[in-house]
């Protein structure tokens, strides 16, 4: 990503009433933001880096695609192309913006205004950028043409002309079907329609259809506001939803019981454990009424409803003994009584997306081994044994059946998948980007998902000292994906964080104004991020699920190839590096709880410190304590030696609602749970260890992410470091003609 600073104009390419900002990713007609998905950008992006020339669909598919979407990237490419011409009011008759060459790709043939107030020309972002936000770098020149290889008689001593004649009807074989694959999915492709069901202000989540496919129940915050989630019904074709609750909440998820007459939902509400629960409605409106009082889980396992095939019952997560579980219960609608469903697996931490196949023989469901490791499991209903048909790399966001019950379809990444109900290869469905929440209609070939904008910021805020001016908030390498985990380097200049602008999370750094970013690990999808910096600043400890587990890796601060720190058979996360540079502590379970340990960083075998529990921890300038948090909500802040024991609380401090807090020369940092009323924002308060008493050190702008990791002081302490939830949206997508 060289070539950017902090001037946004010097990214903006202007053609007609359009402003593309490159390094936002965002199109803007007379000033305003018009709706553009990420991948239509990025193909625009490319249109207009080299205008008046023809950017191939090898070029395309090279930069913007990866290589397990192969059988759908045309039909991928098309549907990019065919929505930037909606928004620009274009034609593929009768261009006059992007022209199609048949076969071979697409042309910008629009005018780009030159250098005026900012602007700057296609050629001149291409000069000094040339890559694509969020993708791979694309090649500005065709690929080179590989000569096809020719089969000669075979000589003396080759292999026998039978062998190279099975050779051919094998391949034969093989491309004829993957010629009728391709035939079916372009004629899949070819009947899709993608319509907004929903856009609404505010948030709409979790689309569940009537068993006729005719309506849509969905939770709507009902306007611009945050939290105030209520249950909704729109019929398929009408724009105007029918609201069923009043009683708003921080989360609702419904779902159509079978036979059509109730929609069930389950109902978070914050410090009101009459309103949390598990609730009946009639599917015409009327009375709600209580099914079960549920304290729900804090993690994404926690949601959905299933109803069983005779509409009697119904199968929905609660939590289990450790924070994040989840475990499956069944409960009848009519006496109310409970029954707890055995795990999936043994290393199920939790449970949840159960879903009925559409026969009702068959139970899908996700089970969560740790953060960002997962399975899915199919088992014969009701007395089948859980059969494991995938094993999951990164975050579930919902589960479905197709129509015809043959396969699941599954948000991982914020993509959807199908795969085959008895396992197999996954594949990717090529017109769903930013998907939480699939359903499937039972009837009338319909799919419904939720579409989410979601952008996680970074910001540095000053620490107010004395009498000193405050300085605005700043936003630090503008993203519209997200992007968290900040940490200083230990000279203030350099910053290391997560991100998702690659379009997976990965290791990014860059100056501490912003600027030169430089993304240092690839692993291309698997959760991975908490980076923490060695005392010279010259490399970065992280943690990274890709082998399948939570481990450690080492990588340079300037990039390079991971190195795998190896920590035992439980792995270990939440790594952070003693300012001696001799010691890097990190996390691992012990019997299924989280304690802190200390391994050296040329390997070797890790040090216990703790025996009651910890999570993320910070070393003391004097190298004596490590101070650290146990668990990531309600938590407390404990201490205990470098050299392990003497584990104790730290008094005074406040309980935090996530671990957001740092560790300074004399005191603590942290995000205070308790806010006075119109307070303006989040407050971070410091805590003085010499006088044992807190007081305000800033005021931050907009709403912290969280389970951001946090804070991060300066080295000199006059600045904060931390992410905050941007510009978000989530709409409902409907897809007519999907099987």
């Amino acid at each position: 990503m060289s070539g950017s600073n902090q001037n946004g104009n010097n990214h903006t390419v202007h053609f007609g009433v359009y402003d593309a900002d490159l390094r936002t990713q965002e199109l803007r007609k007379h000033g305003t933001r018009v709706k553009l998905p990420r991948q239509s950008f990025q193909v625009l992006q490319m249109l207009l880096q080299r205008s008046g020339e023809l950017v191939t669909r090898e070029e395309l598919q090279q930069a913007l695609w990866s290589s397990d979407t192969f059988v759908d990237f045309d039909h991928g490419l098309n549907n990019a192309v065919k929505r930037i011409r909606a928004v620009l009011g274009d034609s593929a008759e009768s261009p006059h913006w992007i022209e199609t060459l048949p076969r071979l790709g697409y042309r910008f043939i629009g005018t780009i205004q030159a250098p005026s107030n900012g602007h700057t020309s296609a050629e001149g972002v291409h000069a000094g950028n040339g890559s694509v936000p969020g993708a791979s770098t694309p090649s500005t020149a065709a690929p080179p043409i590989v000569p096809s290889p020719i089969i000669g008689v075979p000589s003396r001593g080759q292999t026998k002309w039978w062998l190279l004649a099975a050779f051919a009807v094998v391949v034969a074989v093989l491309g004829i079907g993957l010629y009728h694959r391709m035939q079916r999915t372009t004629s899949e492709a070819n009947n899709l329609r993608i319509i907004p069901f929903t856009s609404y202000p505010g948030f709409e989540f979790s689309p569940s259809f009537s068993p006729d496919g005719n309506q849509i129940a969905f939770s709507w915050t009902g306007g611009e506001s945050i939290g105030t989630f209520d249950l909704y019904v729109k019929v398929v074709g009408t724009d105007s939803p029918v609201r069923f609750t009043n009683n708003p909440a921080a989360a609702l998820i419904p779902s159509w019981s079978p036979d059509g007459r109730f929609i069930a939902f389950s109902r978070f509400k914050i410090n009101s454990p009459s309103d949390t629960g598990i609730f009946l409605i009639p599917a015409s409106g009327g009375a709600e009424r209580k099914l079960a009082e549920v304290r729900f889980a804090k993690h994404v396992f926690s949601g959905g409803l299933a109803w069983t095939p005779d509409s009697q019952s119904l199968i929905f997560p609660v939590p289990a003994e450790t924070e994040f579980g989840s475990r499956l219960v069944l409960l009848n609608v009519q006496t109310h009584e409970q029954r707890n469903l055995p795990s999936p697996d043994t290393r199920c931490v939790g449970v949840g997306f159960a879903q009925f196949s559409p026969d009702g023989r068959a139970l899908a469901s996700a089970c969560m081994v740790d953060f960002g490791l997962g399975a899915l499991f199919v088992q014969a209903w009701p007395n089948g044994n859980p059969h494991k048909i995938l094993d999951v790399k990164g975050d579930l966001e919902g589960l479905t059946w197709s129509q015809d019950g043959k396969s699941l379809i599954y948000s991982l990444g914020t993509d959807l998948w199908r795969l085959p109900a008895h396992g197999g290869q996954p594949e990717q469905l090529w017109f769903a980007q930013g998907a939480y929440h699939p359903t499937v209609a039972r009837v009338g070939s319909r799919l419904a998902f939720t579409r989410v904008e979601k952008a996680v910021d970074l910001w540095r805020v000053s620490i107010q000292t004395g009498s000193a001016p405050a300085v605005p908030p700043f936003r630090l390498a503008p993203s519209e994906l997200s992007q968290q985990g900040p940490r200083y380097s230990p000279d203030g200049k350099q910053i290391a964080f997560e991100s998702t602008r690659s379009g997976t999370q990965e290791v990014w750094v860059c100056d501490a104004d912003g600027s030169h970013l430089l993304q240092i690990t690839s692993f291309g999808g698997p959760l991975t991020g908490t980076p923490n910096w060695s005392p010279d600043g010259k490399r970065i400890v992280l943690d990274s699920r890709a082998s399948g587990r939570p481990e450690l890796y080492i990588v340079d601060a300037q990039g390079g190839k991971p190195r795998l720190l190896p920590t035992g058979p439980e792995g270990g996360s939440v790594p952070f590096w003693s300012h001696d540079g001799e010691w890097i502590y990190f996390a691992s379970e012990v019997g299924g709880v989280a304690q802190l340990f200390k391994i050296r960083p040329s390997g070797g075998n890790p040090i216990q410190l703790t025996s009651k529990g910890g999570f993320v921890s910070k070393e003391s300038v004097d190298g004596k304590r490590l101070y650290y948090s146990r668990v990531l909500s309600n938590t407390e802040l404990w201490s205990v030696s470098t050299d392990g024991g003497d584990e104790q609380l730290v008094p005074g401090v406040p309980r935090f609602n996530w671990p957001a807090w740092d560790l300074g020369k004399n005191g603590i940092y942290y995000f205070d749970s308790v806010q006075a009323p119109n307070s303006g924002g989040t407050t971070v308060s410091f805590y003085d260890f010499r006088t044992g008493q807190s007081r305000k050190a800033t005021q931050l702008l907009g709403m912290p992410a969280p389970f951001g990791m946090g804070l991060s002081v300066s080295p000199d302490e006059t600045n904060l470091l931390y992410s905050s939830v941007g510009r978000s949206t989530a709409d409902i997508e409907l897809v007519e003609g999907f099987r």
